[in-house]
Parts: structure tokens; sequence; C-alpha cells
């Protein structure tokens, strides 16, 4: 029953008024004559609803609505007058009258619009009375989550941003909520510019790819990482989780995001090359609205609706408990699978009475939670619904509302988490363990190249001399001032690739050795960028003496492959010259072809003497870095004179090869030359370093290589038109794992491209 008062100077009115409210069964009204006797009264503001004439000596009714708006806004107030000017109307409005009402016409309909208006204000103002209580439920749910966590409607606009967020951006809830045009954005990086929950209700790929890392996107979520520079702070890592938010109907209402600070997981990463994931997300139950104030509000109702999602869709167990019986009142989906219950088994029911925790630890949380206000992020092992044992990350904290306290907890399963941190400690370990049995020098260089790592071969050649740790490489390895004339460092901190250079071992100015030094570039997985150099050290002193022995006996054998190929050539001129007289003085037909016959394969024999000649310079010298366009400018002008021109478009690059090399390219241009038919008009020489991988090609627009004779190519002696120069170039080129192929089409012209591995080419030095 509502209680209502009832103030008019004409007692007649008032208690005819009050006969018929009272007659409704609805009301309890009390009546006064005045207005200053009604706001003298004690119990002014305890009733639900103030009915007051307008025109009343003393203090008429808008006054009188007037004070009562300085005390409160909550009581509804109806102005019920016989007089029915505009002005009136209007100034009672805008002084805060619910209703008004002009008396006159029949009394049973006249107090019967009363009784409804009066009904109608008092739903209104409990209505909205509940609705704030909701919206502040809410506003402590969100605020008390562990991770930082907004959301936005549809519009870009922030209609959610909690503590955690206040604390991670510096930017108070009260600046920034309600406002769109990427103010979260403004909020992290001092720009305007997408939050993943921008993207997820507006897809901007080519940013989404070029500004976050490990990005996933399932069913109607996201998640990503990314570094972040929070308003001129220390560079931070950032996971963030992000979902659309759906009202009852299923319509999209905008989406929320949780962001969890993860630079110490992201540090461990780059040592150990392994990832963590973590998430966190907290919601709460929203309630119902009045169908009328759900119409009349939608905002309201789609921020119910949002939040309800979000508690029931969260990726943790969640669960709401009234802290005075301890019963469950709410929990979420993963709550009820973590506990092997349905939630009609959960509800109404305490932790205790169901068994998921022992009764002893039951009360240590309980006491813990007394003492502390609450228990946040507590480590805790737990026996799960299946019998197994998890580890967990244990939150209850208090939420004070209008009406009572209720407790929200939440439950994360970090078993995974726990063996991921396990298996890379032990990896750790086992890569230390082969670190340190590596017989071979190594170390590890930062970008300004001092010592920071080395291993145990490096310490026992090295640190009798000075601590190594700390101090400049060219200083501890090589006792000089500054870094050394021949340095693949040097090259892999500017170029960013592998390098490779064999240095002497100088001794009171004596060479007692060589040293074979490798230099890799250590790459952040996060950034892509280098942050340092492994350098390598072998020596290879009896290696070389063994490769310096091997040449001087190899020089021994081509002098005796020489002269021993002189004297059979010298021969076999003797031979044919003989043949060509017996030719000449035979009469028989059948003598005369035999001696051809002769003649012919005493010609194979001098071919294949010259090719042994070839053949044995392949591989005699060591092979040395050569500038392709200076190897290109002596072989051009020695080409055959045609009426095709030679184009040469090859980059400034060296390669690793044999010094036969220029023969090589000379073998190709003069072939493009010579069998590129009479339709030929370019020789085009290019070369390709877009891929690790260098090509350098040399193409014609010539009649091309017949498809039947490409398979062997690049055998000897097959071919009216290449002989055994392809087939030698090959040779030539795999000594230093470089290879040929040929692509071009038939009747198209010829293309050979040389494929050289990273390791075997370089820009050329300035």
């Amino acid at each position: 029953m509502y209680r209502i008062l009832y103030v008019d100077d004409e007692p007649g009115l008032l208690e005819i008024g009050k006969l018929f409210l009272d007659s409704t069964g609805e009301f309890d009204v009390s009546t006064l004559t005045s207005a200053e006797k009604a706001l003298e009264s004690p119990e002014i503001l305890l009733f639900d609803a103030i009915i007051s004439d307008y025109q009343m000596p003393g203090m008429d009714g808008i006054s009188f609505l007037k004070n009562i708006r300085k005390r409160t806004k909550d009581v509804p107030f109806v102005l019920f007058t016989g007089r029915g000017r505009e002005e009136v109307v209007i100034e009672a409005i805008n002084s805060g009258a619910d209703f008004y009402l002009q008396k006159g016409g029949q009394p049973t309909a006249q107090f019967a619009e009363l009784a409804h208006k009066i009904r109608i204000a008092i739903e209104r103002r409990r209505a909205i009375d509940s609705v704030k209580d909701s919206e502040q439920r809410l506003t402590d749910i969100i605020d008390f989550l562990p991770d930082a966590t907004f959301a936005i409607d549809t519009t870009g606009r922030v209609i959610a941003w909690n503590r955690a967020m206040e604390q991670m951006t510096g930017t108070p809830a009260e600046d920034i909520r309600g406002k769109g045009n990427y103010e979260d954005g403004m909020a992290f990086y001092g720009e305007r510019r997408p939050m993943l929950a921008d993207l997820l209700l507006n897809p901007d790929f080519s940013f989404e790819e070029k500004t976050y890392t490990n990005v996933r996107r399932a069913g109607t979520g996201i998640t990503a990482e990314g570094p972040v520079q929070i308003r001129g702070n220390s560079l931070r890592y950032l996971w963030g989780i992000a979902g659309r938010l759906f009202d009852k109907e299923g319509k999209c209402t905008g989406s929320i995001e949780s962001i969890r600070d993860i630079t110490e997981r992201k540090e461990a990463e780059k040592e150990l090359q392994a990832a963590y994931e973590q998430i966190a997300a907290a919601e709460e139950e929203l309630r119902g609205q009045y169908e009328e104030l759900a119409a009349g509000d939608l905002k309201l109702k789609e921020r119910e609706a949002q939040l309800w999602a979000i508690f029931k869709e969260a990726p943790h167990a969640i669960a709401i408990s009234d802290s005075a019986t301890g019963k469950y009142l709410s929990v979420n989906t993963l709550f009820e699978q973590g506990s092997g219950l349905a939630a009609s088994e959960i509800l109404g029911k305490t932790s205790a009475e169901i068994g998921f925790v022992p009764p002893e630890e039951h009360e240590l949380l309980l006491k813990e939670f007394i003492r502390e206000g609450g228990i946040r992020q507590k480590p805790l092992t737990a026996k799960m619904w299946d019998g197994r044992k998890a580890d967990i990350l244990f939150t209850a904290v208090p939420i004070v509302l209008s009406t009572r306290t209720i407790v929200l907890t939440m439950v994360v399963d970090i078993t995974d988490m726990k063996r991921i941190e396990d298996a890379l400690r032990k990896q750790e370990q086992i890569l230390n363990d082969a670190f340190a049995s590596i017989k071979d020098g190594i170390s590890l260089l930062d970008k300004t190249m001092t010592v920071i790592r080395v291993n145990k071969t490096m310490e026992e050649w090295y640190s009798h001399e000075m601590p190594l740790i700390g101090r400049k490489c060219w200083e501890v390895y090589h006792g000089r001032a500054g870094p050394c004339d021949i340095c693949p460092t040097l090259h892999t901190l500017k170029e960013g690739k592998p390098a490779k250079e064999r240095v002497p071992l100088v001794d009171a100015g004596e060479v007692t050795g060589w040293l074979d030094l490798y230099s890799y570039p250590v790459i952040d997985s996060a950034t892509g960028e280098m942050t340092g150099v492994i350098e390598y050290v072998r020596n290879v002193t009896e290696e070389t003496k063994a490769q310096r022995d091997l040449e001087l006996a190899n020089k021994k054998l081509n002098l005796l492959s020489s002269t021993t190929r002189h004297d059979i050539l010298n021969t076999l001129t003797g031979l044919q010259g003989l043949v060509d007289k017996a030719a000449s003085l035979s009469t028989s037909g059948e003598c005369t072809h035999l001696l051809s016959q002769i003649r012919d394969r005493a010609g194979i024999i001098r071919q294949q003497i010259d090719f042994t000649g070839r053949y044995q310079e392949v591989g005699v010298h060591a092979p040395l870095w050569q500038d392709v366009n200076v190897l290109l400018s002596r072989i051009l002008p020695a080409t055959p004179r045609t009426k095709a021109g030679i184009v040469n478009d090859c980059d400034n690059v060296e390669i690793f090869s044999d010094p036969l090399l220029e023969k090589v390219l000379y073998n190709l241009v003069n072939n493009a030359l010579k069998y590129g038919g009479p339709d030929l008009t370019t020789v085009h020489i290019t070369s390709d370093l877009s891929a690790p991988e260098l090509i350098i090609a040399v193409a014609d627009d010539g009649v091309g290589i017949a498809a039947g004779d490409k398979d062997h190519l690049f055998q000897r002696e097959v071919g009216q038109k290449t002989g055994s120069g392809l087939f030698l170039a090959r040779e030539i080129l795999s000594i230093t794992g470089i290879t040929i192929r040929e692509t071009g089409t038939p009747g198209k012209g010829a293309r050979f491209e040389i494929l050289v591995p990273p390791e075997a080419w370089r820009k050329k030095r300035q």
C-alpha cells in the first residue's frame, strides 16, 4: 500500500479525495490544508507520493514543489489544481512535477485519473531507483575485475572503464566514459587509433597485421598482443581479448576488451622462445527492467544485456554469492563446467554444502577473507570434478550494493601455464649444457660488440688474459684498441646477414696458425630487430696446412698431366699426319674408309685430352669473393661482335666462388651470342636480391633451348652446340654450393639462372 500526502486549502475536496483514493485499497492518504504545515512535518520525505493544489493561501503549489525538490528529487509530485494556464503547466514541469492534472469534470473519472497518475509516478520512480542500483552494482563489479577492462557501444563510445584501466592508463573513468572518436586509443597511445574492441566492430586487417602479433579470431572474439608505450612511460607488452556484446534479441550492441600486462612473460619468451597465454575477465548478472522503462530507455537495457553476456561468456569460472549466508546467487558457464554440476545444483547452496573445498581449508580461506577484506589471485591446488589436481588462482572480493553485500569469486586454471614454465626451465638447462659442451669458441656480443656471454672453450682460451664479460671483443681477443681490419661481426651488424672470414694467428710478428671466424645475427622474435651477434671461432690451422699441402700436390700433378698431355697431343698430330698420307696413297675404297674412322677416333682422343686440360683447373685454387660487375667489365668487351646488344643490369654484389667464375659468365654470354639465331637482338644480364638466395640471370630473346635437350643440358658432351662448357660451368659453381638451371621458353629465348645460397653472396663493400 502506498502512503500519499494530499495538500489542499479546501477541506471538502481533501475529504472527497481521501475517501476515493482510500477506497481503491492501494493508497493510505494523509491530508494537510497548507504547504507550510506539510514542510514542517518530519515525515514529509517518507511518503511514496505528494498531491498538491496550485492556488493556496501563503505558499502556492509551485513554491511547495520547489521546496520539496530542494530536499529530494526522488518523491513523485502531482500538481492537482483548477488553474489550467499554460505558463503554470510549464513552470510545474520545469520545477520537477511528475504530472499536472486539472480539476473539474465528473469526480469519479477525475479521481480515477488521479489514482492512475499516482501509480505511474510511483512505479516510474521505483523503476529508476532499481536501474540506478543495477547500474551501480554493475559498475562496482567491473571495477573489481583484476584485469584492465573497458567496453564501447557500436558507435565507438566508451561505456565502461574500470579501476584497473584507470591505473594502467592514468585516465579516470569520468574523463573518458561517454566519449567516442577513438578516445580509448588516446588513453593508451596518445593518438586516435583503434583498439581491439574497435577492430572487432570495424575490421582493418592491414592495420591489425601491422600493429599486433599473435592475432587470433574465434567466433565473435579476437585476441592479440603488442608493445605499448603508455603516455610516455616505459615500453610494456600487453595481451588483449575482445568480444562482441549482444542484447537478448541477438543484436550486436558493442564490444568489450580486457587487457593484461604480459611484459614479464614476453621477456621470458625472448630468452626461451615460448609463450604463455593468460586472459582475465569478470562479469555480473544483470537484472531485468520494467517493460515500460526498457521501452523508454533502450540504452540502459542494452547495457544490462551487454554485461550479462560478459558474465555468461567469461573465459574463467565466476560465481556470485551472498556475503551473509555464503549461498551462491549466480554462476557462469565455465563455473558449471569446472564444478561438474548444473547451476540448479549449485544455486542456493554454500561451497561447504556442495563440497568444493574441505571444511578445514574453507575455514582458513574464510579467515583470510575477513582479515584481508578479500582474497586476490591466491595460488591454490584444487581437486577438480573429474578427480584431477589443478593449479588455480583464487580470487574472492566483496562488493557492497545498496541493499546488501555480495562476494564475487573467480577461479583461473593455470595448470597448463605451470606445465609450460617447467618445460621452459628444462629446455633452458638443455641449451645451457649444449652451449657449454661445444669445443669451438662461442661468444655472444651485443650491438656495441661488447662480450655478454661466452662458452667454456672461450674461457679456457682467453680468461687468463683478463675478464671477458663486459669487455670489447677486439680488446680481450686481439689486444687491439679498436675493431679488427677483417671482422665478419662488423659485416653482420651492418648487413644483418651471416659472415665468415679466415684470419691468421700471429705470435711475435709470425703467423702461427689460422682461425675461421663466423658471425650470425641474433634476431628478436617479437620485433624482428637484431639485438646482437653470435661469434663462432674454429681453429683451422691443421686444416689449412693440409689444404696447402693438397694444393702443392695438385700443382705437381697438374704439371705432370700437362706435360703428358702435351706429348700425347704431339703424338696424335703425327698419327693424324700419317693417316692423311696413307689415305692419299690408298686406292682401295675400303682402306680409305678405315683410315677415315682412324682419323675420327684420333679426333675424339684429342677432344678428351683437351677436356682434361680444362677440367684440371676446376677446384685447384681456393674460392674467393669476386665482384660480379668487375668480371663482366672484363669479359663483355672480349665477346664476339654481333648485331645483338648486351645489357648489364646486375647489382653491385660479390660472390664467393672458384676463380673460374669469370669463364662461366663468359661461356654463358658467348653461347647466347653464338647460338641465339639470326633474330637475336638482346642479351640481358640481371640480378635478383629479393630472396635470401641471390639469382644471376643471363637471358636472350633468341631461338631458346629445344625441349628435348633441357633434361641433359648440363651433362658432358651432350648437344651439338654446348659441348662440355655447361658441364664445366655446373662443376665450377658447385664447389661453393652454387647451382645453375635453364628456365627459358623454346622459341622465345634461353635463360640461364645462377642460384647463389645466402652464405655465398654479399652486397659489395664500399
